[in-house]
């Protein structure tokens, strides 16, 4: 009897639940110090100087370290950097002005975490406040204090070009338009970031709670300038990444690299105050949408333009405007579809991915401006997406904007989630609460949703090995971080091989074992698992 569609009990939860599993912070590696970073508590300053000499004095202290103890010189981020307008750089530690409240200033290592914690208070810090900028549309402005003077701007990226053009319309009977906020929000996974290091001959190994481990690895060694095969990274239990933990954090290349020169292991593990200002933010767009129609409920065309708010340095934030244009147009059949928007930087935490990165953001602003027109026309919200959907017949379909739909049944998913929800019986209960003007009124919302997943950059190396017990041992690149990985790769084998669950091992997480790894993002791994265990190669 196949597994497949049947429940199970996942394989890894009597670890996580009676255990609590093996976290970064729990590893014991012998010998090894603390770092504690100096943080920023100015938003945007010049740093006149900066007094290290009570920290360096005080009890347990190795040293206290700042961007010119390092020798690290700057280096941009390999992955993104190509994508924006202005060579910005962020540095390592503060380079003499700091642009956020969280950026790291200096680090402090000490024989226990108490003692760099005490430490890091004695360090003084004289600033010379500048002019902050906090939210997007300000940073647009002609006098907006400018992050980076020697670029010019606050604009970081474009994509598409603006376009008042007031022809866009002219085939609608109806046109409305709407300022939508899709706040920037703190991402918090229960665990927050770390790093361990240590050098055994030459070698690194680093420990690191990410989703990506090979591209991480890959991404430190073109900053530490070696050979990946120079570093073993290793990614014990994760609790949770959402994206947050796809990138090179700037403190763990740090670690590694005073890990070097103290020639002992160092340790960093964040505090949730550290992870709210600094580990990064999701959302972020301010979105000036504008759909148009006939009175029937017909939608002709659609225009949105969108400022992102990248943050103090542009990360990947300054490029998410490119998923909310690809998915802008949704499920919908619209003829005429624009885009465009600015990424700026603003006084505060870099904007990183997020649950969907820039691919939400695009159905908050389509479908909220949809709303606002069946209002207009005066028809039921969900008799005007009824009409517009892309028909189950038309795929696969092409959007105006470049997005290729392989398949869908958007009329059929809405009749279901309406029938589910009892949809007439709900409007006629909120008719009935304002008619009678009772005190609690009745909000009914609707969405439909669909992104892109699984996009290009790299596979998994998997392998399924038999031992001479019998056994199944499968390595995978991909990276859980809690999703309950292990039983769905140990189902699909118990699957094809029809050995049980309990007789099958899942090995993840380990650059030294695996070969290549993509890591767990973008939808990447449960959607194309089928794929991953066709490709695995079978050893006795």
């Amino acid at each position: 009897m196949s597994l497949m569609g049947t429940r199970v009990r996942r394989v890894e939860d009597q670890r996580l639940l009676t255990n609590g599993g093996r976290y970064t912070s729990d590893l014991d590696v012998p010998g090894a110090v603390y770092a504690v970073f100096v943080r920023s508590t100015m938003a945007h300053a010049a740093i006149r100087s900066i007094d290290t000499s009570e920290a360096q004095q005080s009890s347990g202290v190795l040293g206290v370290f700042t961007l010119d103890d390092l020798g690290l010189p700057p280096a941009a981020d390999p992955d993104i950097s190509a994508m924006f307008s202005a060579p910005i750089i962020r540095p390592w530690l503060a380079d003499g002005v700091v642009r956020f409240v969280g950026e790291p200033i200096a680090v402090v290592v000490a024989t226990t975490q108490a003692a760099a914690v005490d430490a890091s208070a004695l360090v003084v810090v004289d600033y010379d406040r500048r002019s902050v900028v906090v939210d997007a549309e300000s940073a647009l402005a002609a006098d907006a204090p400018l992050l980076f003077p020697e670029v010019g701007s606050n604009v970081i990226s474009v994509v598409g070009a603006a376009s008042d053009d007031a022809d866009f319309f002219a085939t609608c009977e109806v046109v409305v338009r709407h300022r939508i906020v899709n706040s920037r929000i703190a991402a918090c996974p229960i665990e927050a970031r770390g790093a361990i290091s240590e050098w055994v001959d030459d070698r690194l190994h680093h420990w690191t709670p990410t989703q990506r481990p090979h591209g991480i690895r890959d991404t430190l060694a073109a900053y530490l300038g070696c050979e990946p095969s120079a570093i073993r990274l290793r990614t014990p239990d994760v609790g949770g990444g959402f994206g947050v933990k796809i990138g090179v954090a700037r403190e763990e290349l740090v670690v590694a690299v005073l890990a070097r020169q103290l020639a002992r292991p160092v340790r960093w593990h964040e505090t949730r105050t550290e992870a709210m200002q600094a580990m990064g933010h999701g959302r972020g767009q301010v979105q000036f949408a504008e759909l148009g129609g006939t009175r029937d409920g017909q939608i002709l065309a659609y225009r949105l333009r969108v400022v992102q708010e990248s943050g103090a340095y542009p990360d990947v934030g300054a490029i998410l405007p490119v998923y909310t244009a690809l998915m802008a147009p949704g499920v919908y059949r619209i003829a005429s579809v624009a885009f465009s928007s600015q990424s700026v930087l603003t006084n505060t935490a870099p904007t990183v991915a997020f649950r969907g990165a820039g691919r939400p953001e695009a159905t908050a602003a389509l479908e909220r401006i949809v709303d606002i027109y069946a209002a207009e026309v005066g028809l039921d919200p969900a008799d005007v997406r009824r009409r517009n959907v892309i028909p189950a017949d038309s795929f696969p379909y092409t959007t105006p904007t470049g997005a290729c739909y392989d398949s869908g049944d958007y009329l059929g998913a809405l009749d279901k989630a309406l029938a589910a929800a009892n949809y007439g019986e709900l409007r006629e209960e909120q008719q009935r609460r304002r008619v009678s003007g009772a005190r609690h009124l009745l909000g009914i919302g609707l969405c439909l949703y669909v992104e892109i997943t699984n996009a290009p950059g790299g596979a998994d190396a998997s392998t399924i090995t038999i031992t001479t017990e019998g056994d199944a041992v499968v390595t995978t690149g991909a990276s859980p971080t809690g999703q309950g990985h292990e039983t769905v790769w140990a189902t699909f084998v118990a699957d094809r091989l029809g050995l049980p669950l309990d007789r099958i091992r899942v090995v993840y997480g380990d650059t030294d074992v695996i070969a290549s790894g993509r890591g767990t993002m973008g939808s990447s791994s449960l959607p194309s698992c089928e794929k991953k265990i066709f490709t695995v190669r079978l050893f006795c």
